[in-house]
């Protein structure tokens, strides 16, 4: 080895085959449907609980329910904690993420239905609406 090149094809080559060999690739399946808390060790105990006898399925049953209890809670704290540390302008964004909503929201589309796109309408209330009526008598 001569060259720099060579070096660290050399090298590129070494690390690609001890990464093949000790941190081999999976493949694993994500159902789309799922919770994003579940894990596969969660999977594996509620296949447990779902083939076995009668005297074991009490407790992988609570196996489960206790597991699903600590895989939410610790999902959700992580939630929150990111929220805590984003910066004020993007926290909406990353709220609204979290809770699944869409890009617009339902409100604003209903808004737009019942004021026939005139948002002005909306920011005048009814309050003074009746005011600006009462006025005109």
């Amino acid at each position: 080895m001569s060259t720099c090149d060579e070096m660290a094809s050399c090298f590129y080559n070494t690390v690609t085959q001890m990464l093949d060999k000790f941190l081999p690739v999976q493949q694993t399946a994500v159902n789309t449907n799922d919770k994003p808390w579940v894990t596969e060790a969660f999977r594996r105990t509620i296949h447990a609980w779902t083939n076995r006898r009668m005297n074991d399925n009490r407790r992988y049953r609570n196996l489960a329910i206790r597991q699903a209890k600590v895989l939410q809670r610790r999902f959700y704290e992580k939630k929150v904690r990111d929220l805590r540390i984003c910066d004020s302008r993007n926290w909406w964004r990353y709220t609204k993420r979290f809770l699944g909503q869409r890009k617009q929201s339902e409100l604003t589309s209903l808004a737009n239905a019942v004021t026939g796109g005139n948002m002005q309408a909306l920011a005048v209330g009814p309050v003074y609406q009746r005011v600006v009526k009462e006025s005109d008598r």
